[in-house]
């Protein structure tokens, strides 16, 4: 069933098995499982765990796969795909837009993931104006978003903007 499938390719992220992943997925689509919102998270998050540097490639890649099988991308999927392009805050701030202009809502943890990509860029201008942005809207920041923000500005050398 899904839901065993979707278990274990979590255990596969947990143990950073991220190939073995990918051939659940495949055999999913194979045994004519449904792969749903669930799956297409899990699975970035196992691509994120297991792949660190490379990450963002195979996790836009599935991103794609998923989008063109027409599996419901939702908040959850967008956020492990920002948090996999943690290492490419360009990248992640295209799909926080893309996700405004899909009307898909933004969490907390999609304004830390972007928060967090722009600090780990040196990009402390930006987490400042997201961390602005997010403030004025009707998500309820905490401290991962703060702190990444007050990360990000120290890194940048304007830990007075802080």
């Amino acid at each position: 069933t899904t839901i065993s499938f979707n278990t274990t390719i979590n255990a596969c992220e947990t143990a950073a098995k991220w190939k073995k992943a990918l051939q659940l997925c495949d055999m999913m689509a194979w045994s004519k499982v449904e792969i749903n919102a669930v799956t297409s998270s899990t699975m970035i998050s196992a691509l994120a765990v297991g792949l660190m540097g490379e990450t963002w490639s195979r996790s836009l890649y599935f991103c794609d796969v998923v989008v063109r099988s027409r599996v419901g991308i939702n908040t959850v999927v967008y956020n492990a795909v920002i948090s996999a392009c943690e290492n490419e805050w360009g990248m992640a701030l295209q799909l926080l837009s893309s996700m405004l202009q899909s009307s898909i809502e933004l969490s907390r943890n999609s304004c830390a993931a972007a928060i967090s990509a722009c600090q780990k860029g040196f990009k402390w201008e930006k987490a400042l104006q997201l961390l602005a942005t997010f403030a004025q809207s009707s998500i309820e920041l905490d401290r991962t978003c703060c702190n990444a923000t007050i990360s990000a500005c120290e890194k940048g050398g304007e830990w007075e903007k802080a």
